[in-house]
């Protein structure tokens, strides 16, 4: 694997550690709303979401390691 590979999928695997992480916060913040938190509930799903769409993608980048 070239450097420049390398270090990309690094930046890669970080990055997705870090989502993960977000991902975590994202999960507890979420169990403490109640039923009223009905707007706020959806905001945090909203980007549960996307970070979720974009961990799929650095996960996709990872895979580059192992081909």
């Amino acid at each position: 694997m070239h450097k420049e590979t390398f270090e990309v999928v690094t930046h890669a695997e970080n990055a997705l550690a870090y989502g993960n992480q977000a991902i975590a916060v994202l999960d507890m913040w979420m169990d403490t709303l109640t039923i009223n938190d009905n707007y706020e509930a959806n905001r945090v799903a909203a980007v549960h979401s996307l970070m979720h769409e974009a961990l799929s993608h650095l996960q996709k980048a990872t895979e580059v390691r192992h081909a």
